[in-house]
């Protein structure tokens, strides 16, 4: 349970980013799933800052609980592809890691997926020891990310409102082209 940040986050977010890569999604739909449903809540939960292995006990006695997974893993992998991005000059994304991930997988017979799988397959695309110790930070031990100190593509932008972080586009960004 306190690895279901990749199972459930990463779907979400790679759920939001076809649908932005197939047009279906607009910049304010776009938007609204990022902020109103992920940085907001998390960023404000009385449980944001739990440790993963706190989850499980305590997942069906809270829905705080029961999004924490999904929140947090859509939040760091909405980081990670932005640094994948930023390190590869644009030229690779998260799929590329995800990909990467999958074709390790399918030779290691489709074993369960670990961190160390994990951070082996996104060495192709960051530091491995770095991603390691966000995982232990963000992920496992629950600190927040903080975007005062994180660098995105010129595409987004995030302000803080009474505190919290808020995404928003820059004016030129186009949703479509960015996640094709």
């Amino acid at each position: 349970m306190e690895n279901n940040w990749f199972n459930e986050g990463f779907n979400d977010y790679i759920a939001i980013y076809t649908l932005a890569r197939s047009g279906l999604l607009d910049n304010k739909e776009f938007l609204s799933h990022v902020n109103d449903k992920n940085l907001r809540p998390h960023y404000t939960s009385p449980v944001g800052t739990m440790p993963g292995d706190s989850i499980m006990q305590n997942f069906f006695k809270s829905h705080f609980y029961e999004k924490l997974p999904y929140q947090r893993g859509f939040i760091y992998a909405f980081y990670l592809d932005n640094q994948i991005r930023i390190a590869s000059g644009g030229k690779q994304t998260i799929r590329n890691f995800l990909l990467k991930l999958y074709d390790n997988n399918k030779q290691n017979k489709n074993k369960p997926i670990t961190i160390d799988d994990f951070t082996s397959a996104i060495a192709t695309f960051l530091p491995k020891l770095q991603v390691k110790k966000e995982i232990e930070e963000y992920m496992l031990k629950g600190t927040y990310i903080d975007f005062r100190k994180v660098k995105l593509i010129d595409a987004f932008q995030v302000r803080f409102n009474n505190n919290l972080p808020e995404l928003s586009l820059s004016e030129a960004a186009n949703l479509k082209k960015l996640y094709n």
